[in-house]
Parts: C-alpha cells; sequence; structure tokens
C-alpha cells in the first residue's frame, strides 16, 4: 500500500527517518553507522542506507509540521535564571529538486515566548534526502501559567525555477503549562532530538540506544503499514 500511502502519513515516516539519521550520526564513533565494514563490507554503511532507502512513495516538499500538526513544545527546564525547551521542525524532500528558506520569523501575541536563529534560516539551501532541522526556542523569566499560548513558526520557501515561495504555519503549542512548579536548580541540557536531559552525567550509548528503540520500531511499523 506505499505507494496510495497518504501524504501526512509520508511525512510522519520521513520525520521518523530523520530521527534515526541524526541520532545515528551524533553515535557514530569510529564510524560504526557510516562504515560498510561493519556491515561485513555489504552496503554503503547503515547512515546512507537509510537516507536512500525507502518503501514508501517518495513526495516533495514535506514537513513535520503544519497548521493541523502543530509543533508541541513538551517538559520545561530551569536553567538558573530561565524556563527553557527547545523543539525541532523538520523539512526535506525526496525528489531531485532544491529549496531555499527565504523568510522564518514567529507571529502571534504570544510570540515574545519563542525564537528562531533567523539570520541562520534565512538563505539556507535544501534538497533531494535532505533532513532539514529547524530549532524553535522557548524561554520565559516570568510564568502566568497560560492555558494556551497564541504564537505560530511561519516560513517561506522557495523552489528553485519558481518566482513565488510556499507559506508555511506551524502553530506552537506548550503542553508543559505548569513547569513553574517545578523549579530547580539543576542545570539542564538539550539533546539533538528536541528532548532535554540533564548535563551533569549525559546518557550513555546504551542508554540512547534504548531510547531510540520507540523510533526504530514506530519506523518498522510504518513501513509495515504502507
Amino acid at each position: 500500500y506505499s505507494m496510495d500511502a497518504d501524504e501526512k502519513v509520508i511525512a510522519k515516516a520521513e520525520h521518523l527517518r530523520c530521527l534515526l539519521l541524526d541520532w545515528m550520526i551524533r553515535l557514530d564513533n569510529g564510524q560504526y553507522f557510516s562504515d560498510p565494514a561493519n556491515n561485513y563490507g555489504e552496503g554503503q554503511g547503515d547512515i546512507n542506507e537509510v537516507r536512500n532507502r525507502q518503501k514508501w512513495r517518495q513526495i516533495g516538499l514535506w514537513s513535520s509540521g503544519s497548521m493541523n500538526d502543530p509543533l508541541e513544545f513538551g517538559h520545561v527546564s530551569w536553567t538558573g535564571s530561565r524556563f527553557v525547551r527547545h523543539e525541532w521542525l523538520y523539512l526535506g524532500t525526496r525528489l531531485e529538486e532544491s529549496y531555499v528558506i527565504t523568510s522564518a520569523s514567529i507571529i502571534g501575541k504570544d510570540s515574545v515566548f519563542f525564537s528562531v536563529d533567523e539570520a541562520s534560516l534565512v538563505n539556507r539551501r535544501f534538497g533531494r534526502h535532505a533532513c532539514e532541522s529547524i530549532r524553535v526556542t522557548f524561554q520565559a523569566n516570568i510564568w502566568a501559567e497560560a492555558p494556551s499560548l497564541d504564537a505560530s513558526l511561519i516560513l517561506e520557501i522557495l523552489k528553485d525555477g519558481e518566482t513565488s515561495a510556499r507559506s508555511f504555519r506551524v502553530p506552537l503549542i506548550l503542553t508543559d503549562v505548569n513547569f513553574t512548579t517545578r523549579r530547580t536548580t539543576a542545570i539542564r541540557s538539550v539533546d539533538a532530538l528536541g528532548g532535554q536531559h540533564s548535563s551533569a552525567a549525559g546518557r550513555s550509548v546504551a542508554s540512547n540506544a534504548a531510547s531510540m528503540f520507540g523510533v526504530v520500531m514506530l519506523l518498522q511499523a510504518l513501513v509495515g503499514i504502507l
């Protein structure tokens, strides 16, 4: 059924593939995931195999978020001076085409709590097999525990050869609204996949593998469904 799958489902599969690739690249010490020698010389290395292979239909520009699929901010951490949480939006394409990000901004009456590094995003290019990640940051010094926020990420993306950019609007949702009750003096760092973890000890390779096991299983399930 992979050729008939809905593009929203395919975008989710692409998103999970990007999360898996991020994890493999981050833990590729000694080229364990990139050197074919670790697979008895077969293939192009796990990273390239995951990047290039797929059983589902190839689509053009996809995004891990949309108006109907907001970017959710989970557990907020206290750094000692402010509350912080980072989340990542992913973009990509599986076709032979190129795109450039022409604009990135946050809008809404609560946009003051969110930020993106517009300077590093504007004019950023990406093409086939890309897993382009955009970090969005929530931070606050004081918080009134508002039940909801009015804020959205706006991206303008131009395809090579075209003159009109496509606009993406992704609502930003804070699910951890009562985080002030958990304030501690522990400084936390941010995992590259979007989750936060204590910087005191970090995570071992084993615990990283365990935490990523769910992503692998979801990706395999999607491949089976598709």
